[in-house]
């Protein structure tokens, strides 16, 4: 869950919230493109972004990422929430909850042995989105 939270959060420059909210339907799977739509933002703009299947320099097929965690998706979820929580290696048919996506970037803080952890929030998928727009010349508009 956190792998695909994190590819999701800085492909889309999304909120918290936004994860939260995503269903199966927000996301169509071309099978080699995902076009993903949030249709209720804070902004109430519908926006899309695609996540493709491109390797990255450390051999991550991001699409991939994503077919492993939906194809542990259990067959009796009545929520139409994309992300569902995972225990012991096991995926559950309870909905993660919008206070587990603002802990992820202080866990990859903490992974990664950054100095204070506790400063990474769920904005954290924002900044980085535009960190990484930036150093690749990019801008907003």
């Amino acid at each position: 869950m956190h792998k695909v939270a994190l590819i999701f959060g800085i492909a889309g420059v999304l909120r918290r919230e936004e994860l939260y909210k995503m269903t199966l339907e927000d996301i169509n799977d071309t099978g080699t493109v995902l076009i993903i739509t949030i249709p209720d933002s804070k902004t109430h703009i519908q926006r899309r972004f695609t996540v493709i299947a491109e390797t990255t320099q450390k051999n991550l097929n991001l699409i991939e990422i994503y077919w492993k965690y939906k194809a542990q998706r259990p067959k009796n979820v009545k929520s139409n929430h994309f992300f569902l929580q995972f225990r012991n290696g096991n995926c559950k048919t309870q909905v993660v909850g919008i206070n587990t996506f603002s802990k992820i970037p202080s866990n990859v803080a903490k992974y990664l042995s950054l100095p204070n952890p506790d400063h990474y929030t769920g904005h954290a998928f924002r900044r980085s989105s535009a960190s990484l727009l930036g150093d690749s010349g990019g801008d907003l508009i």
